[in-house]
């Protein structure tokens, strides 16, 4: 994988040898929940901040998190019910794995769509994912 490769020889550079093993998720959260891995490459994006949650709050997606004041700054968030405020508290997740160092972003896959006006039923569902079953074009 190419991407996967980059990243390689970008670390290789700075000192960091990496061996790069590529698995399907089924092979791989074995491994993850053993703990018998360095490093994860993975990519957690989601419309609703709960996936924050879900990675974090003790035991984490692996079972291998735990951490109070994290769980607290979680509780937070999933309970709270003011969108700003939630905002807020997903927000002050964010930056506490951060200055904890438990993930190091190195890229983002966003991908942006856009359709001619022309384009109807152009649609997304509520994760975020094209559902395309009744596009059609306008004449």
């Amino acid at each position: 994988n190419s991407a996967s490769e980059l990243i390689q020889s970008a670390l290789n550079s700075i000192g960091i040898k990496v061996d790069i093993q590529i698995m399907d998720s089924g092979s791989e959260l074995p491994v993850l929940n053993a703990g018998n891995i360095d490093v994860d490459w993975m990519r957690w994006t989601w419309p609703d901040p709960v996936i924050e949650s879900l990675l974090w709050k003790s035991p984490g997606w692996t079972n291998q998190m735990s951490d109070p004041d994290l769980d607290k700054l979680a509780s937070t968030a999933d309970t709270q019910l003011d969108p700003a405020k939630r905002i807020d508290a997903v927000k002050a997740i964010q930056t506490y794995v951060l200055k904890q160092a438990y993930v190091a972003p190195i890229a983002t896959d966003w991908i942006l769509q856009a359709a001619s006006a022309k384009v109807q039923g152009y649609q997304w569902d509520a994760v975020g994912y094209a559902t395309l079953i009744d596009v059609s074009l306008a004449q």
